[in-house]
């Protein structure tokens, strides 16, 4: 048996160990064990590097690799101050409680300095993206000009397209509706002869748009045609909604801002897997991983070497996953400033 000791430990995963029964293994990777329980409630144990998030289980000292010691059919047994998959054993005890809602009251007050902050951003992050992400080619303030401009690299590099391949390498149970696609639909999204690309941009636009006015209605729809679009655990199109949930809880007051992002969280969550949809309903509730709160630290603070090395680290984060994350947000934020002083330039 493996001990693990954490360090620190979201509520939510507090939360997780306290009222799960059953559980099974979700996800492995070298440095990140997912599971999730019987109410679809995920929750990630987590070497240090990985750092801290709404539903993590941070670790000390992990000295192997979980793909090592841990299969998908690992047993798990969970108690309050534990959890045991397999051979490796956590515990919880004397973990640190970390919260995973950055100050957005504030934020919301710095409003119009973290836009300058962004503005300067722009152009410098641009050439630093990772290849085939959506920020790539975010060269402009307008998602609709990214539409005219690149819809055909983007099509090339399969952005905005349900690949059959997103859904045959998860098993039944990793959507978080518990349902695939029908096979008409599976069907009619895989097809080449279908132009993807038009419609998943014009979403993008229309969900920035919808909230930076705080139209729920139109919120939601865009973010259901949205979601899980591309291949992945986290598709490029959940991870644009993730980004422009957070610009929203920056953008609006937060008792507006808190019915808008669980809103547009539940409108996408059912409709791509466990992990997005963790992911999701976590931002619809005013919550972010530990490279958002520095990336939101170095926006509040003014200081312009300090935000270009907060994004740096988030454009690291998976392999295209952070960037999408980080096009979401600025898109959002871009479609709000231009909104103010130009309210016909789109």
């Amino acid at each position: 048996m493996r001990h693990l000791t954490a360090i620190s430990i979201a509520p939510n995963a507090r939360g997780w160990q306290v009222h799960t029964r059953q559980a099974r293994v979700l996800n492995i990777f070298d440095r990140v064990c997912n599971l999730i329980n019987d109410s679809g409630e995920v929750l990630s144990i987590a070497a240090t590097e990985i750092g801290n998030g709404p539903f993590n289980i941070l670790l000390k000292g992990l000295e192997f690799s979980f793909l090592n010691y841990l299969e998908v059919g690992s047993p798990i047994t969970v108690g309050i101050n534990r959890v045991a998959i397999g051979e490796v054993m956590v515990d919880t005890h004397q973990a640190k409680p970390w919260s995973p809602c950055p100050d957005w009251e504030q934020l919301h007050a710095l409003r119009d300095l973290i836009g300058t902050e962004l503005l300067t951003l722009k152009d410098w992050i641009q050439p630093r993206a990772p290849t085939n992400s959506v920020i790539e080619y975010l060269k402009t303030q307008s998602v609709m000009q990214v539409i005219q401009d690149k819809s055909h690299e983007f099509f090339e590099a399969g952005w905005g397209l349900r690949q059959s391949s997103s859904y045959t390498i998860h098993p039944e149970n990793a959507y978080s509706s518990g349902t695939r696609p029908s096979q008409t639909t599976l069907h009619t999204l895989a097809s080449p002869k279908v132009d993807f690309v038009q419609p998943a941009f014009e979403s993008a636009r229309e969900l920035c748009s919808s909230v930076i006015h705080a139209e729920i209605r139109g919120g939601n729809i865009a973010a259901q045609h949205l979601a899980g679009l591309g291949p992945g655990l986290t598709p490029a199109g959940d991870d644009f909604i993730l980004g422009a949930i957070l610009a929203a809880r920056i953008i609006h007051p937060e008792e507006l801002a808190n019915i808008l992002t669980k809103e547009l969280a539940e409108a996408a969550a059912p409709l791509t897997t466990s992990l997005s949809a963790a992911w999701l309903r976590a931002a619809g509730r005013g919550e972010a991983g530990v490279m958002w709160h520095n990336f939101f630290a170095a926006l509040s603070s003014g200081d312009q070497m300090a935000v270009q090395n907060a994004a740096v680290r988030l454009l690291a984060i998976g392999h295209t996953s952070g960037a999408d994350t980080l096009a979401g947000f600025l898109s959002t934020f871009f479609f709000f400033i231009n909104t103010r002083t130009d309210p016909c330039l789109f």
